[in-house]
């Protein structure tokens, strides 16, 4: 993806608020780029080390308010993270009231 998307997507993970989630799909959808849930994944997970502790990107989640699984491990630290916060989890999901969609 060129650099409009990743500025776009980078805009809309910034803007989530402390103790709140998105999933892939709605911050593509909030950047401007509906189906592209998937590149937002890609994106978030390339992260350099340098530009990772600047993006909340463990408040966004899959659409059925599970944790990331792209990289082993990364979703007990995500879990982790987004209890810090104050997130509430059912089960392994996302309580909805910390979901924004």
């Amino acid at each position: 993806m060129d650099a409009r998307f990743k500025k776009a997507v980078m805009q809309v993970v910034l803007g989530i608020p402390y103790g709140q989630t998105m999933s892939y799909g709605g911050v593509a959808l909030e950047a401007g780029y509906p189906g592209y849930a998937r590149h937002v994944g890609n994106l978030l997970a390339g992260l350099s080390e340098e530009e990772a502790p600047e993006v909340p990107w463990h408040r966004v989640i899959n659409a059925s308010r599970g944790l990331s699984t792209h990289r082993r491990g990364i979703g007990d630290l995500q879990k982790k993270l987004l209890e810090s916060e104050g997130v509430e989890f059912k089960g392994e999901r996302v309580s909805k009231a910390h979901f924004l969609g």
